[in-house]
């Protein structure tokens, strides 16, 4: 069983979704069409959109592109139709058909949508597409995709048997972000089947790419509440106090709930990546896929049971991807790079 986050994409192909069963299925992101070409918008959008973000998903809205309508109405079309706020992924371009094109062209017009889309937005948007479609219409004569390409993040569509842990890629793309591995998914609160995805990373690594928008000086930030969050968690991420939190959000802790955090703040670095508090005794770890409790006791130079103990850890095999640890007190700058 792969440790990758699992997420969906739809459409209005989906009919009506229960976006709370699909929350409690265990996917965490959803990828929602928005627009296609220069005058169609998904019926369907504007209420996944809402309901996806209120049941607690990171969520998405994408692009379906159309070659031979101009690529600028296209960006217009989007930008009025999909409102992007902070938490929200980077806008998609689903790349599909090439409508005779030549590659040369195609690359062109694709070119002109994603510099319109960061003009307006400040964001890179995120290229959807087939490992085929991209080998064989999306190729510079040198071989591989252009370069201003690579600075993309890509999303890629490729269906292999379900043991398979990574996707093949096409000539010249190093890494991918996001895949789409079934056109066949079946999951609760859809009827019929829909596209499965899984995020290139861990959870926290999931939740930093949707929150990495930086927010002007002295603005709240608004943060929908997981599944298994805990105020503990939040102010770890965020590098704020359990207090400070309390304090704006005197709420419960309930999963859809939509929490302030206190302005000035930022989101904690990347995954497996260590986090030093305000505090000089407290370090925290991100667990990565492939980590173990003995691996990460190395690296830090301490023991699987102080990290057991500090962490309330019964079951040292029972290690969760996403999952923060404190490195116990006493410890720090033993960190030993692996």
């Amino acid at each position: 069983m792969t440790p990758y986050p699992p997420g969906i994409d739809v459409s209005r192909w989906q009919g009506n979704i229960n976006w709370a069963q699909v929350a409690a299925s265990g996917q965490r992101f959803a990828f929602i069409k928005a627009t296609e070409g220069s005058s169609l918008v998904d019926p369907f959008f504007s209420k996944n959109w809402a309901a996806a973000k209120s049941s607690g998903l990171l969520r998405g809205a994408y692009h379906f592109f159309r070659p031979l309508q101009d690529a600028r109405r296209q960006v217009e079309l989007f930008l009025q139709t999909a409102q992007l706020e902070d938490g929200d992924f980077d806008p998609v371009l689903d790349l599909e058909v090439n409508e005779n094109l030549r590659a040369t062209t195609l690359i062109q017009r694709v070119e002109i949508w994603v510099c319109e889309i960061e003009k307006a937005t400040g964001r890179k948007a995120i290229i959807y597409s087939g490992v085929a479609f991209l080998n064989d219409y999306f190729t510079i004569p040198a071989g591989g995709p252009p370069l201003w390409a690579k600075d993309h993040l890509l999303w890629i569509a490729n269906y292999l048997p379900p043991t398979a842990t990574q996707p093949n890629m096409p000539v010249g793309w190093s890494r991918w972000t996001f895949w789409q591995h079934s056109q066949t998914g079946r999951i609760s609160g859809l009827t019929g089947n829909v596209d499965l995805n899984w995020f290139n990373g861990s959870e926290q690594d999931l939740h930093d790419l949707a929150w990495k928008t930086t927010l002007p000086a002295g603005a709240a930030r608004d943060y929908t509440i997981q599944g298994s969050d805990t105020w503990a968690g939040l102010a770890t991420r965020f590098g704020v106090s359990i207090a400070a939190l309390a304090q704006t959000n005197p709420q419960l802790l309930q999963p859809g709930t939509v929490i302030k955090i206190p302005a000035g703040e930022s989101p904690r670095p990347e995954g497996g990546e260590i986090n030093s508090s305000t505090t000089p005794t407290l370090q925290t770890y991100t667990v990565l896929p492939g980590d173990s409790l003995s691996r990460i006791a190395a690296k830090f130079n301490t023991t699987v049971t102080a990290l057991a103990q500090a962490n309330g850890i019964s079951d040292p095999n029972q290690l969760r991807v996403g999952q923060v640890l404190t490195i116990p007190p006493g410890e720090l700058g033993s960190f030993i790079p692996m």
